[in-house]
């Protein structure tokens, strides 16, 4: 509707998206700044008072404007980074054009700058990973690489399909060619790509069978207890996320 588009068009230029939090998935932002720092908050301000002082580089102004209109017309379009991503040059023309018109504090604003640029740095290096290991699907690489290295010793592969999905994780890792499942129906709760690798949705402890090896995700109850553990795989946490079990 047109009062929804009004609404991402608008949120665009918040606070809360350009200051605050930025992006609302933790792949695309910290969550601790936005996609600016509040510090350039007066530059990109004085920039643009410049333009309009100066008469020149109106274009920049426009080229703001425009920039949010595609991503407006899709759901959630005010708070997507990527969808948003032409707002970086005109926002980042005006706070420096803003910094090169200022004949006072400009030192101030410079340090303020190096500060915010080193917090952002700080946390990125030191908790990020901690907070935002979910978003990265942490795990499965490690998962997947010990069935790609111990699948022969099984007749069979049966992964959980409950916690994330499975198969475009275990084709990558196991360098299998897409093109072999492009007509299978991955939709129902268990689903075989061929005789040795399964997916279930719906794994007990009661189901396991000898010479099986299952990828049980940490969420399931009990999974770790269900036969014998070969591996676990935590996160940067040193929380358990996912136990590589056969029947016991």
């Amino acid at each position: 509707s047109i009062k929804k588009i009004l609404f991402n068009y608008s949120n665009a230029f918040g606070s809360n998206f350009l200051f605050n939090e930025g992006d609302v998935t933790f792949r695309h932002s910290l969550h601790q700044v936005g996609n600016l720092f509040w510090v350039e908050l007066p530059l990109v301000l004085w920039g643009i008072i410049q333009i309009i002082k100066r008469r020149k580089y109106f274009w920049i102004m426009g080229f703001l404007l425009i920039a949010p209109l595609a991503s407006s017309l899709t759901i959630d379009g005010y708070n997507h980074a990527t969808r948003l991503f032409l707002m970086v040059f005109p926002l980042s023309f005006l706070a420096a054009y803003g910094l090169a018109n200022i004949k006072k504090f400009k030192l101030f604003f410079i340090l303020m700058l190096l500060f915010e640029f080193s917090r952002f740095q700080y946390y990125y290096w030191n908790f990020y990973r901690n907070q935002s290991w979910r978003w990265w699907h942490t795990g499965y690489k490690e998962s997947m690489q010990y069935i790609s290295e111990n699948k022969d010793k099984y007749e069979k592969v049966v992964m959980d399909n409950s916690y994330e999905p499975a198969l475009i994780r275990f084709l990558f890792w196991n360098k299998i060619d897409s093109e072999k499942v492009f007509e299978l129906d991955d939709s129902r709760d268990y689903f075989c790509i061929d005789s040795r690798f399964c997916f279930s949705r719906n794994l007990k402890k009661e189901g396991l069978g000898k010479g099986i090896l299952y990828l049980i995700s940490e969420e399931r109850s009990g999974g770790k207890d269900w036969g014998e553990v070969l591996k676990t795989v935590y996160n940067y946490q040193n929380s358990p996320i996912f136990y590589l079990v056969s029947e016991k």
